[in-house]
Protein backbone atom coordinates (compact mmCIF):
# COMPACT_ATOMS: atom_id res chain seq x y z
CA UNK A 1 0.00 0.00 0.00
CA UNK A 2 2.86 2.35 0.79
CA UNK A 3 4.38 1.92 -2.10
CA UNK A 4 1.21 2.64 -4.49
CA UNK A 5 1.02 5.82 -2.42
CA UNK A 6 4.89 6.48 -2.86
CA UNK A 7 3.41 6.31 -6.76
CA UNK A 8 0.64 8.50 -6.38
CA UNK A 9 2.78 11.23 -4.59
CA UNK A 10 4.88 11.19 -7.65
CA UNK A 11 2.51 11.56 -10.07
CA UNK A 12 0.90 13.70 -7.74
CA UNK A 13 4.18 16.01 -7.49
CA UNK A 14 4.93 15.70 -11.39
CA UNK A 15 1.40 16.66 -12.20
CA UNK A 16 1.64 19.71 -9.53
CA UNK A 17 5.17 20.96 -10.87
CA UNK A 18 3.60 20.94 -14.61
CA UNK A 19 0.71 23.00 -13.53
CA UNK A 20 2.61 24.93 -11.78
CA UNK A 21 5.15 26.03 -14.95
CA UNK A 22 1.94 26.28 -16.82
CA UNK A 23 0.39 28.83 -14.56
CA UNK A 24 3.77 30.81 -14.45
CA UNK A 25 3.21 31.10 -18.06
CA UNK A 26 -0.36 32.99 -17.03
CA UNK A 27 -2.11 30.14 -18.74
CA UNK A 28 -5.76 29.29 -17.27
CA UNK A 29 -5.11 25.65 -16.19
CA UNK A 30 -8.38 25.34 -14.51
CA UNK A 31 -9.81 26.67 -17.98
CA UNK A 32 -8.55 23.86 -20.21
CA UNK A 33 -8.21 20.84 -16.74
CA UNK A 34 -11.47 21.11 -15.14
CA UNK A 35 -10.79 18.10 -13.24
CA UNK A 36 -7.60 19.87 -11.41
CA UNK A 37 -9.35 19.62 -8.69
CA UNK A 38 -8.67 15.61 -7.79
CA UNK A 39 -4.87 16.82 -7.22
CA UNK A 40 -5.93 18.46 -4.19
CA UNK A 41 -7.85 15.52 -3.26
CA UNK A 42 -4.81 13.65 -3.94
CA UNK A 43 -2.42 15.93 -1.86
CA UNK A 44 -4.97 15.31 1.20
CA UNK A 45 -4.69 11.72 0.63
CA UNK A 46 -0.72 11.10 0.43
CA UNK A 47 -0.15 13.52 2.95
CA UNK A 48 -3.06 11.86 5.62
CA UNK A 49 -0.85 8.75 4.92
CA UNK A 50 2.28 10.10 5.49
CA UNK A 51 0.81 11.57 8.91
CA UNK A 52 -0.36 8.35 9.65
CA UNK A 53 2.66 6.64 9.27
CA UNK A 54 4.45 8.60 11.37
CA UNK A 55 2.38 8.59 14.03
CA UNK A 56 3.55 4.65 14.04
CA UNK A 57 7.32 5.35 13.70
CA UNK A 58 9.47 4.48 16.87
CA UNK A 59 11.68 7.21 16.67
CA UNK A 60 8.47 9.36 16.37
CA UNK A 61 7.26 8.07 19.60
CA UNK A 62 10.79 7.90 21.11
CA UNK A 63 10.66 11.71 20.11
CA UNK A 64 7.83 12.57 21.89
CA UNK A 65 8.65 10.88 25.07
CA UNK A 66 11.26 12.91 24.99
CA UNK A 67 11.95 16.79 26.65
CA UNK A 68 10.20 19.53 25.76
CA UNK A 69 13.22 21.17 24.35
CA UNK A 70 13.91 18.29 22.41
CA UNK A 71 10.31 18.15 20.95
CA UNK A 72 10.39 21.69 20.00
CA UNK A 73 13.42 21.46 18.23
CA UNK A 74 12.27 21.33 14.87
CA UNK A 75 16.05 19.61 12.98
CA UNK A 76 15.47 16.41 15.46
CA UNK A 77 11.66 16.17 13.48
CA UNK A 78 12.78 16.56 10.40
CA UNK A 79 16.02 14.23 11.01
CA UNK A 80 13.16 11.30 12.26
CA UNK A 81 10.54 12.63 9.19
CA UNK A 82 13.62 12.14 6.38
CA UNK A 83 15.44 9.09 8.03
CA UNK A 84 15.80 6.93 4.78
CA UNK A 85 15.85 9.67 2.11
CA UNK A 86 18.30 10.93 -0.17
CA UNK A 87 19.76 13.83 0.77
CA UNK A 88 18.68 14.94 -2.54
CA UNK A 89 15.33 14.55 -2.73
CA UNK A 90 15.33 16.20 0.78
CA UNK A 91 16.64 19.68 -1.03
CA UNK A 92 13.86 19.55 -4.11
CA UNK A 93 11.59 19.20 -1.05
CA UNK A 94 12.70 21.97 1.07
CA UNK A 95 12.70 24.02 -2.16
CA UNK A 96 9.45 23.55 -2.89
CA UNK A 97 8.36 24.99 0.93
CA UNK A 98 10.31 27.83 -0.07
CA UNK A 99 8.68 28.36 -3.51
CA UNK A 100 5.43 27.65 -1.70
CA UNK A 101 6.03 30.16 1.11
CA UNK A 102 7.14 32.67 -1.35
CA UNK A 103 4.29 32.11 -4.01
CA UNK A 104 1.84 32.10 -0.79
CA UNK A 105 3.33 35.73 0.50
CA UNK A 106 3.09 37.10 -3.18
CA UNK A 107 -0.77 35.88 -3.79
CA UNK A 108 -1.34 37.65 -0.40
CA UNK A 109 -0.46 40.66 -1.24
CA UNK A 110 -1.23 40.85 -5.12
CA UNK A 111 -4.79 39.90 -4.66
CA UNK A 112 -7.54 41.37 -2.88
CA UNK A 113 -10.31 39.04 -3.82
CA UNK A 114 -12.11 36.19 -6.09
CA UNK A 115 -12.57 36.24 -9.64
CA UNK A 116 -15.63 34.82 -11.45
CA UNK A 117 -18.06 35.26 -14.01
CA UNK A 118 -21.50 36.81 -13.08
CA UNK A 119 -24.00 37.65 -16.20
CA UNK A 120 -21.16 36.82 -18.85
CA UNK A 121 -19.04 39.73 -16.71
CA UNK A 122 -15.44 38.63 -15.41
CA UNK A 123 -15.77 40.20 -11.60
CA UNK A 124 -13.23 40.26 -8.93
CA UNK A 125 -15.22 40.33 -5.67
CA UNK A 126 -14.23 40.32 -1.83
CA UNK A 127 -16.82 38.95 0.78
CA UNK A 128 -19.65 39.52 -1.46
CA UNK A 129 -19.09 43.00 -3.00
CA UNK A 130 -17.78 43.77 -6.20
CA UNK A 131 -14.15 45.70 -6.72
CA UNK A 132 -14.14 45.58 -10.35
CA UNK A 133 -14.80 44.32 -13.80
CA UNK A 134 -11.85 42.53 -15.33
CA UNK A 135 -11.40 41.86 -19.15
CA UNK A 136 -11.06 38.21 -20.03
CA UNK A 137 -7.53 38.48 -19.94
CA UNK A 138 -7.02 39.90 -16.62
CA UNK A 139 -9.58 37.20 -15.34
CA UNK A 140 -7.50 34.30 -16.60
CA UNK A 141 -4.28 35.81 -15.29
CA UNK A 142 -5.99 35.75 -11.87
CA UNK A 143 -7.09 32.16 -12.58
CA UNK A 144 -3.10 31.28 -13.23
CA UNK A 145 -1.89 32.61 -10.63
CA UNK A 146 -4.52 31.15 -7.97
CA UNK A 147 -3.84 27.94 -9.67
CA UNK A 148 -0.13 28.59 -9.07
CA UNK A 149 -0.68 29.33 -5.40
CA UNK A 150 -2.21 26.20 -4.89
CA UNK A 151 -0.62 24.03 -6.99
CA UNK A 152 2.87 24.99 -5.25
CA UNK A 153 0.68 23.90 -2.14
CA UNK A 154 0.20 20.74 -3.85
CA UNK A 155 4.17 20.43 -4.68
CA UNK A 156 4.83 20.74 -0.83
CA UNK A 157 2.38 18.29 0.16
CA UNK A 158 3.38 15.50 -2.61
CA UNK A 159 6.91 16.43 -2.50
CA UNK A 160 6.86 15.28 1.77
CA UNK A 161 5.07 12.10 0.98
CA UNK A 162 7.41 11.37 -1.90
CA UNK A 163 10.35 11.74 0.28
CA UNK A 164 8.86 10.34 3.50
CA UNK A 165 7.48 6.94 1.60
CA UNK A 166 11.28 6.78 -0.57
CA UNK A 167 12.39 3.80 0.99
CA UNK A 168 9.10 2.02 0.38
CA UNK A 169 9.62 2.16 -3.53
CA UNK A 170 12.42 -0.16 -3.64
CA UNK A 171 11.35 -3.43 -1.55
CA UNK A 172 10.18 -6.25 -3.24
CA UNK A 173 7.47 -8.61 -1.83
CA UNK A 174 9.21 -11.63 -1.11
CA UNK A 175 6.35 -14.64 -0.12
CA UNK A 176 7.25 -17.46 2.42
CA UNK A 177 8.81 -20.82 0.45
Amino acid sequence: MKRLLFYLAIFGWLSSVTINILSVQNIDVQQTIPFIYILYVGALIVISAVILDQQNDPDYIAHRQSGILNRMNPVSQYKILFKNTPVWIVIITMACVVYAFINFIQFDFHHSGVVHINNGQYCLENRGELIRVLTEKEYHWYRAQQTKSTSSMCMVFYGVAVAKLFSYAGRIRVGKV
